[in-house]
C-alpha cells in the first residue's frame, strides 16, 4: 500500500511539473507575440512612405516611357501630373509625359502623401545631339527620320575619363516601333465590347454562302495593318469539307496543296479532338458542328500577325451606324482567320507555325464561347471577355499541348520572357509601357504549364478555369484552389 502511494505522488509531482513547464511556455510565446507585434507597430509608426520612382532632379524625354513606383504594397495609389494631370492609378504604372517641369503627386485614399519634381524634354527640339540613357546591354532607342552619326560615352562611371566610341553615319528611313517584339507576331487581340451586339436569330446551316453550287462567298477580312480602316472584302471559295471543318481560299490565288493537306490532317487528328477534350466546344452558331477556317493571303502581306478570332463574328450584323447595335463588318459566323500556310517547315508561315496558330485560334474561339458567349445566351447582358493575359496564356498553352510547342514557335515566347522577366509583368504592362507582348505571354504560358503540371488533374484545372464566373487571376486561384489575394 505504501509503494502504490508513493507511486502516485511521484506521478502527481511529475504531471504537476510539466503543466508547470507548459504554463511558462506559453507566457513565453505570447510575451514573444506581443513584443513582436510592438515592433511592428513600432516600425510601421516611424516607416517613410515615398516615390522610388521616378527620381527627383533626374531628366526624361517625351518619347520614352517614364516608369512611377512606390514604396507601398496597394494598388491604390492615383498618380497625377501637375501639366497632364491624371496618369494613372496602381503600385507602379509606365507612361509618357510632355515636355515640361511636371509635379508628380502620388495619393492614397484621397490624401497626397508623395511628392516629386521631375523635368521631361523634348530631345527632338535640337537639330544636334541626342542623348540617350543606356542602362542594358541591349537596348531599342527610336528614332525620327533623319541621318545620326551615333555615339556612346561615359561619365562618372567606372572609366576615370570619359570614353567616346563612334560609328559611321546611319540614316533611319522610317520610326522604329516602340516594341521589343519580333516583325510578325503569333496573332493580335481583338478586345470588343459585344454587350450591345445583337444575338443571330435565325440559325440554319451554311446560311452565309452565296452560291450553293460553287461554295463562294464574300468575307469580311481585317486589315492588321490599320485596324480603323475597313476590312478586306475577299471573294473566297470552299476548297474542303469535313465532319467538323469548312476551309475557305481566296478564288484567285494559287494553293500550296501539301501544306494544306498537312493542315487539314493537323486539325482533324490533332488539334480539333484535343482542343475540344481539354478545353470544350466553339458557339456553333450555324448549328452544323464545324468551324470555318478562312485562309487569307493579306496576313502574308501586312506580316503582323499569323492568325486571329474576332468575336463580332458570333453575332448579327448591323450597318445602322445610329445603333447601339452598329455591327457592320461580321461574317455571321464560327469562323477563325489563318494566313495561307508554305509547306515548308520554318518561318512564320510555314505548316508547323500556321498549324500552332490554328491551335491558338480555336482555343481563343471556345473561350470566348465559354466564358462569355453562354453567359450572354442565358440572359447575362453585361458579361465581358476575358481577361486579355489569362485568353492568351491559355491559347499558347493550347499550342503547347496539342504538340506545337517548339516547332510552332512558343520557345521563342518562353525566351523573351526569361531573358527580361525584371522588365515584364505577367498581366500588365511591362517596363516601356507595352502591354500585348511576347514576353509577358511567354510568361503567362510558363506559369500556366506549371499550373497544369502541379493540379492533381491539369484538364479538370483548366476546366474549371473555362467554367469560373470570376476572371483573370480569382479564376485561376479559384480553379487552383488557392483564394487570390
Amino acid at each position: 500500500m505504501k509503494c502504490i502511494i508513493q507511486s502516485l505522488r511521484m506521478r502527481v509531482h511529475k504531471w504537476s511539473l510539466e503543466l508547470i513547464k507548459e504554463r511558462i511556455r506559453k507566457c513565453y510565446v505570447f510575451v514573444l507575440l506581443i513584443l513582436f507585434f510592438t515592433a511592428c507597430t513600432i516600425n510601421n509608426s516611424e516607416y517613410t512612405y515615398s516615390i522610388t520612382n521616378p527620381k527627383k532632379g533626374w531628366l526624361y524625354y517625351t518619347d520614352n516611357p517614364i516608369l512611377f513606383s512606390v514604396n507601398v504594397k496597394t494598388n491604390n495609389i492615383e498618380w497625377s501630373s501637375s501639366l497632364d494631370g491624371t496618369i494613372g492609378k496602381g503600385n507602379q504604372i509606365s507612361c509618357t509625359l510632355s515636355e515640361g517641369k511636371h509635379t508628380i503627386s502620388a495619393t492614397m485614399n484621397n490624401s497626397i502623401i508623395f511628392v516629386n519634381d521631375i523635368q521631361v524634354l523634348n530631345r527632338f527640339n535640337s537639330n544636334d545631339v541626342f542623348v540617350y540613357k543606356i542602362n542594358r546591354c541591349e537596348q531599342n532607342i527610336y528614332l525620327q527620320e533623319g541621318t545620326y552619326q551615333p555615339v556612346i560615352f561615359s561619365l562618372k562611371g567606372s572609366s576615370k575619363g570619359t570614353d567616346f566610341f563612334i560609328n559611321k553615319e546611319r540614316t533611319i528611313i522610317k520610326k522604329a516601333k516602340k516594341s521589343n517584339q519580333k516583325e510578325i507576331t503569333k496573332d493580335f487581340s481583338i478586345s470588343k465590347n459585344v454587350s450591345n451586339l445583337n444575338l443571330i436569330k435565325t440559325k440554319k446551316k451554311s446560311r452565309n454562302i452565296f452560291n450553293e453550287e460553287e461554295k463562294e462567298r464574300e468575307f469580311f477580312v481585317l486589315n492588321t495593318n490599320n485596324q480603323l480602316e475597313k476590312p478586306h472584302r475577299i471573294l473566297s471559295k470552299l476548297i474542303s469539307s469535313g465532319k467538323n471543318y469548312m476551309l475557305w481560299a481566296p478564288v484567285d490565288i494559287e494553293l500550296d496543296f501539301v501544306a494544306i493537306n498537312q493542315l487539314i490532317n493537323n486539325f482533324e487528328q490533332i488539334i480539333y479532338p484535343r482542343t475540344k477534350e481539354i478545353f470544350g466546344e466553339w458557339a456553333d452558331i450555324d448549328l452544323d458542328g464545324k468551324i470555318s477556317i478562312l485562309l487569307s493571303p493579306s496576313l502574308n502581306d501586312e506580316k503582323k500577325a499569323i492568325g486571329y478570332f474576332n468575336p463580332v463574328d458570333l453575332f448579327e450584323r448591323n450597318i445602322d451606324m445610329n445603333s447601339d447595335s452598329y455591327n457592320p463588318y461580321s461574317n455571321e459566323m464560327d469562323i477563325v482567320y489563318l494566313a495561307v500556310p508554305s509547306s515548308d517547315e520554318r518561318g512564320s508561315f510555314g505548316i508547323n507555325s500556321v498549324s500552332a496558330t490554328l491551335a491558338h485560334e480555336l482555343t481563343h474561339c471556345i473561350t470566348f464561347n465559354q466564358k462569355t458567349y453562354l453567359h450572354i445566351l442565358d440572359g447575362d447582358e453585361e458579361r465581358e471577355q476575358e481577361e486579355l493575359f489569362l485568353d492568351e496564356g491559355l491559347s499558347h498553352l493550347s499550342e503547347n499541348l496539342c504538340g506545337f510547342g517548339i516547332s510552332g514557335g512558343n520557345i521563342l515566347f518562353l525566351l523573351e520572357f526569361l531573358n527580361n522577366t525584371s522588365l515584364i509583368s505577367f498581366c500588365k504592362e511591362d517596363a516601356y509601357g507595352n502591354e500585348d507582348t511576347t514576353g509577358r505571354r511567354g510568361a503567362m504560358l510558363l506559369f500556366l504549364s506549371w499550373l497544369y503540371d502541379q493540379s492533381e488533374d491539369g484538364r479538370a484545372f483548366l476546366g474549371k478555369i473555362l467554367k469560373s464566373e470570376n476572371y483573370g487571376w480569382e479564376c485561376i486561384g479559384e480553379a487552383f484552389g488557392k483564394k487570390y489575394g
